[in-house]
């Protein structure tokens, strides 16, 4: 094995719960330095702009990611955003208070999964993530990998 993807979600053991994980922090950390060990480039995925995510969980999550990403060089932690998938809690929570889903065939394929935000993220934390991510970017660039 070369890669591996450890979805993380947060660095929020309350937001992991919420989300039903079934992991604990200590638990990515106790693989991130068996893949260090081994020499297996890993991505620790997570995910902000939860509706109703605390301010507390956000600084949980960018210390988790910092604290990940300087383990190794081939150690990543991109950053995305909350999109409302059908069929999970947390949609449904989201559609009661009046979110409105892509009706057709072709809002689901217009539907941007990837770059913009849900209506829950202020325009004040869209900025700093994104500084974050562009700093993360720039800070761990040009590390050299001993793997």
């Amino acid at each position: 094995m070369r890669r591996l993807l450890i979805g993380v979600e947060s660095g929020s053991q309350e937001m992991m719960d919420w989300l039903k994980k079934d992991i604990k922090l200590e638990q990515v950390f106790m693989c991130a330095e068996r893949c260090r060990d081994l020499g297996i480039a890993v991505q620790f995925p997570f995910i902000v702009g939860f509706p109703e995510e605390s301010d507390k969980s956000i600084v949980e999550t960018v210390k988790v990611a910092h604290q990940l990403n300087s383990m190794h060089p081939n150690f990543q932690t991109p950053i995305f955003y909350f999109k409302p998938y059908p069929g999970t809690k947390i949609t449904d929570d989201v559609v009661k208070k009046g979110y409105v889903l892509p009706q057709t065939i072709q809002e689901w394929a217009d539907f941007d999964f990837v770059g913009s935000v849900g209506p829950w993220v202020s325009d004040e934390k869209y900025d700093f993530f994104e500084k974050f991510k562009f700093y993360m970017r720039l800070g761990y660039s040009n590390r050299e990998s001993h793997l």
